[in-house]
């Protein structure tokens, strides 16, 4: 090769592999991007180094530049490396394991300027003449080789990590692989030819294939953006994020979460479900996707119980396809929808009862009751209906106060509770009237042992502030289907039963069948 031919490939090498080291250095926030500016600057320092061999005349500053391409010969292997590791998904190194791979290439740098005092780099310096022009070329010593075993120990592992991502089977990203893989073998390759050559003092052409290399991955950069897409970007926003991500396969099989997904599902690490069923972690996957598997994206309520509390997540699945329009995966976004629906909870329970008692209001009682008396319509349940006012309430607020009015309230709310079954609904409708729905009955008579029951209770004295306080209870009962079938005609014959017990001496109940129809008794 004609040295000015030699010497301008070289320096072409060097402005490329520049070019590419300043373009990475703009999006070095990102890991992946970070590692590229260290390979791609030594590159290019490597490149530069050896046109300032060439091109200076003292043998003296020749072996100084010769030396200095040291730094980028034995570094970029451990780079490559930790760049292949960080790009493939692996669990980023320990800060102690990548200080121990650095060792052996600062080891050989000291030993590179301090050769003179051991010969463990170089036992003899030669001059090669190239054209008009000439390096340095020298015979090993032992560390040489030391180092030479070391670096391909490295590029083997990193060749074997690239070559696995890409026959692992993640579709997504294969071009980038690709095109990383043939970067770094035309890289080892050079590399391997110069250890290997018979002659241990020709020229090392790695400098000149690392502007083709670099050119390569830079197909990568700006053809398929490569610093945007998930393999480089994954440090600093899917494992960042707040929100679960879930990657899955073609055949719902797990084979990437990020760690707030890992936290969600009290998972240590990817490995313990790499490869496992999605359903192995959410049991109504399967069904979930059957009764919506023609929709590209379906969402549904996951609930999950942690540490005794249950969380609520909004489960987002969408379908990952290929160029093609073939299914290559899932994604699966999880997100906490907890405190929302915890505060939908407390805003429908708070328009549904009653503040003071607790009890359900008019409006949600009256709802309720509508839904069970539909149902009960085509049944032969007999339903009663309990309207309830307390006796002389006002007479007690007006003469201890309100306070202690609605401590008692609250207290014939309790009672009322005790007294019915837990299917069987009782709601405040008033200040101090109260209604409670009876179901299931066998037979209406069984709604009189509830009523005697609930007037038992409320006839115990209730201690408040230091006094033992007592009050009764006005009962009407009317019946369904008997009495009517229509809530609302139920709750005015109710309303008309009770008062006839008020009007009858108080503290007792009347059923609405039995009142005399007398305008006097009424």
């Amino acid at each position: 090769m004609p040295s000015i031919i030699f010497l301008s490939v070289l320096a072409a090498s060097g402005l490329i592999t520049t070019f590419l080291a300043l373009y990475a250095l703009k999006n070095s926030r990102i890991k992946v991007a970070f590692l590229l500016t260290f390979i791609f600057f030594l590159g290019a320092f490597w490149a530069i180094a050896c046109v300032q061999e060439f091109l200076t005349a003292s043998i003296y500053f020749k072996l100084i530049w010769d030396n200095f391409q040291f730094l980028s010969s034995a570094f970029l292997p451990v780079f490559w490396l930790l760049l292949i590791l960080t790009f493939v998904r692996n669990n980023p190194l320990k800060l102690i394991v990548v200080i121990l791979l650095f060792i052996i290439p600062l080891v050989t740098n000291v030993l590179v300027w301090t050769n003179d005092y051991h010969h463990l780099m170089h036992t003899k310096v030669f001059f090669v003449q190239f054209g008009s022009y000439g390096c340095i070329a020298k015979t090993f010593g032992y560390w040489f080789w030391v180092q030479s075993v070391y670096s391909n120990i490295l590029h083997f592992i990193t060749l074997s990590l690239i070559v696995w991502h890409y026959f692992k089977g993640e579709k997504a990203n294969s071009r980038q692989t690709f095109f990383l893989l043939l970067g770094f073998v035309l890289i080892w390759a050079a590399e391997l030819g110069y250890i290997l050559h018979p002659n241990s003092i020709d020229f090392n052409y790695v400098p000149f294939i690392f502007g083709l290399s670099a050119i390569i991955v830079g197909v990568s950069i700006f053809k398929d953006k490569l610093f945007s897409l998930a393999p480089l970007a994954r440090d600093e926003l899917f494992d960042r994020m707040n929100t679960g991500v879930i990657v899955l396969d073609e055949l719902d099989r797990i084979v990437d979460m990020n760690k707030a997904a890992l936290d969600i599902f009290d998972l240590a690490d990817l490995k313990s479900v790499f490869r496992f069923p999605i359903r192995c972690i959410i049991d109504d996957w399967r069904e979930k996707l059957y009764l919506k598997e023609q929709e590209e994206r379906l969402k549904w309520e996951l609930n999950i119980e942690k540490e005794g509390e249950d969380y609520c997540y909004e489960l987002d699945v969408s379908n990952l396809t290929d160029r093609k329009n073939n299914l290559i995966g899932r994604l699966a976004v999880l997100y906490d929808i907890t405190e929302r629906k915890r505060s939908e909870e407390i805003l429908a329970y708070t328009a549904n009862h009653d503040s003071l008692t607790g009890l359900v209001n008019r409006q949600y009682f009256k709802s309720l009751a509508e839904i069970i008396l539909e149902g009960a319509r085509n049944s032969a349940q007999i339903i009663a209906l309990l309207y309830i006012d307390l006796d002389n309430f006002k007479s007690i607020n007006d003469r201890y106060g309100h306070e202690v009015g609605d401590i008692l309230l609250q207290d014939t709310a309790r009672k009322l509770q005790k007294a019915i079954k837990d299917d069987d609904i009782a709601a405040r409708i008033g200040g101090d009237e109260f209604i409670i729905l009876l179901r299931g009955l066998n037979a209406e008579k069984d709604a009189i042992s509830h009523t005697e029951k609930i007037l038992a209770l409320i006839r115990e004295p209730v201690r408040v502030k230091g006094t033992n306080l007592s009050i009764t209870l006005s009962i009407g009962l009317s019946y369904f289907p008997s009495d009517s079938q229509e809530l609302d005609d139920l709750l005015k014959k109710a309303d008309l039963a009770m008062y006839w017990v008020k009007n009858n001496g108080r503290n007792n109940y009347k059923e609405y069948k039995n009142i005399e129809t007398s305008r006097g008794e009424l």
